[in-house]
């Protein structure tokens, strides 16, 4: 899967990351987890954030640069690996072996559109929507065999927008799945705002962005909602999302340094009206929504 695939666009100052998540609502297991390396020159190294939306925290487990590597479409660091097939851990807090099973991908070659051809400081990319997701996650002793949801992406630049929003969302109660993405996007030269949302509704997949002129609207409701409005020609996307429960998570900073906070929710509720012509296609919402709001920091 040609998203999935490493990048290695630079040498030296450069972070790429694979971001995969587990939900399985019955059984209390909801985990993101990130396969990463930093090729910041003063401390290059590879890493695994394991966030547990259940207990509220985030473990960063760090190697050595020389136990990243890829092969066979396969992040390996050390004795775990990733792919879009399968996820392993073997660390001391969490045990994972999980068999992936995409069924909703992206229609579209990119997320970004053409703003994937640009020098941007950061990319974004979404590898799929959802997934099935089965297998053991083991906490400690405890071991739960898991039927869960999945979701993929990955990112990779210089360093993380000095202000963004980030959405993602599949536990809606139909055939529905929702990413959401945008903030400051700097070139080498100057700093647009940019956007992406995709939307797929039963199979369909509405695409909304910078890149196709849609258009957006953000509104702090409360200090814990927002709501976005997306229009393109007549179609208007209204997603209400409820953040909770975030955790400070590590991002990149300048050149791939490793220090940047990020806060993050996996718990969060999201609303969502989808009209055409002023005509109600779809109206629900979704728990469990990663959500991260960092646009007013």
């Amino acid at each position: 899967m040609q998203k999935f695939q490493i990048q290695n666009k630079k040498s030296s100052d450069y972070f790429e990351g694979w971001y995969v998540r587990i939900t399985d609502r019955v059984n209390n297991v909801n985990l993101a987890i990130i396969f990463a390396k930093t090729l910041y020159k003063e401390d290059p190294h590879a890493f695994i954030q394991v966030y547990d939306g259940v207990s509220l925290k985030n473990h960063y487990y760090r190697f050595d640069i020389d136990d990243f590597s890829y092969e066979n479409n396969t992040v390996y660091i050390k004795n775990n690996s990733l792919s879009v097939k399968r996820i392993v851990l073997a660390l001391d807090v969490y045990t994972v072996d999980v068999m992936l099973k995409a069924h909703t991908l992206l229609q579209k070659e990119s997320a970004m559109g053409y703003l994937e051809k640009f020098p941007l400081e950061c990319y974004q990319e979404v590898i799929f929507l959802d997934a099935e997701a089965i297998g053991t996650v083991k906490r400690k002793n405890n071991a739960i065999q898991v039927k869960a949801k999945g979701y993929m992406e990955k990112t990779y630049g210089r360093k993380f927008p000095k202000k963004w929003f980030w959405l993602q969302a599949n536990h809606f109660d139909d055939t529905v799945c929702l990413t959401l993405a945008g903030g400051s996007v700097p070139t080498l030269t100057f700093k647009p705002f940019g956007f992406f949302a995709i939307f797929q509704l039963h199979g369909e997949e509405h695409a909304f962005g910078t890149y196709n002129l849609s258009r957006m609207k953000l509104e702090t409701i409360a200090d814990d909602r927002v709501r976005f409005v997306v229009k393109k020609r007549r179609y208007v996307l209204e997603i209400i999302a409820h953040l909770k429960h975030p955790v400070e998570l590590v991002g990149p900073n300048d050149n791939g340094e490793m220090n940047l906070p990020v806060f993050e929710s996996l718990s969060s509720h999201v609303k969502v009206v989808f009209k055409h012509k002023n005509q109600v296609l779809y109206e629900g919402s979704s728990a469990f929504a990663g959500f991260e709001w960092m646009y007013d920091a």
